[in-house]
């Protein structure tokens, strides 16, 4: 080891990205044709207070063989609390975008930064130097308002296909689980809140387009009760791996990036 440092922190600080006036209702004014008007623009919460975020970080930078080889790895932990967010709202109560700014709860993100720099090859006209990064993160929901309740997530299309729930990474994919087609009868196959799996006939009368799979008795119709927390869509992981080749006055870069974990059976 040629040198090696150690390092810690501590902060806290307010979350910039609230706007100015989050807190408040607006309307704005405009023209239809040429008649003036004024509208709603946004619902108010007054009782909005700032996200805070507290963060730990520990840390190493480390060298070896005289800096040949250089890096670091750190770990960090941030809690966030009162956590801002868009809460969605029904269309039917008329809200511009459908949303209030709101302190939903708190939340953590923790996880480890490693990188590695080294110059691999280094001859009279040529050198080879890399450098490879990781990061890994861990999100999950500590907790909400409204005693926990989750938050559902409304798309354009209204939608319901990502949900937050504390013990859950935010915005977790939330969704009916299917196990394909039953080779018998070319039928989709879904599986309600119970685990048991019911399949559907399009074909059939409305009153027993739903069965069991096991027996083929009329099931209840599959609906969005019957939902699950299926993974995340944020990854776990992800980093980089950076070449660079020169060869007398000639450079050439190659950069490759990777991230995974987007996916998860919780089960």
């Amino acid at each position: 080891v040629s040198q090696s440092r150690y390092r810690a922190s501590w902060g806290r600080v307010g979350n910039t990205g609230v706007s100015d006036f989050a807190s408040l209702s607006l309307f704005g004014s405009g023209l239809y044709g040429s008649t003036p008007t004024w509208a709603f623009a946004q619902a108010g919460n007054p009782n909005l207070r700032w996200e805070q975020s507290t963060k730990v970080d520990v840390g190493i930078s480390y060298g070896l063989f005289k800096d040949r080889i250089t890096g670091e790895l750190n770990y960090y932990q941030n809690d966030i609390t009162d956590l801002v967010l868009a809460e969605p709202q029904a269309p039917s109560r008329g809200i511009p975008n459908n949303s209030i700014n709101t302190n939903v709860g708190s939340m953590v993100n923790k996880g480890f930064e490693f990188t590695l720099n080294a110059l691999v090859l280094e001859k009279k006209d040529f050198t080879w130097n890399a450098n490879f990064n990781i990061s890994t993160n861990t999100n999950k929901v500590l907790a909400l308002a409204n005693n926990n309740a989750d938050i559902i997530a409304q798309t354009g299309g209204l939608e319901s296909s990502n949900t937050v729930r504390v013990g859950y990474p935010v915005g977790s994919i939330f969704v009916i689980e299917t196990r394909g087609v039953n080779p018998a009868n070319g039928q989709r196959i879904f599986v309600n809140a119970k685990g048991e799996e019911v399949q559907y006939n399009h074909a059939a009368s409305s009153s027993n387009r739903w069965t069991y799979v096991k027996d083929g008795s009329v099931a209840p119709a599959i609906t969005g009760s019957d939902r699950v927390v299926w993974g995340t869509g944020m990854p776990t992981f992800f980093g980089g791996l950076d070449n660079t080749f020169k060869y007398k006055q000639f450079d050439l870069g190659i950069f490759m990036q990777f991230s995974g974990g987007r996916y998860r059976d919780w089960e």
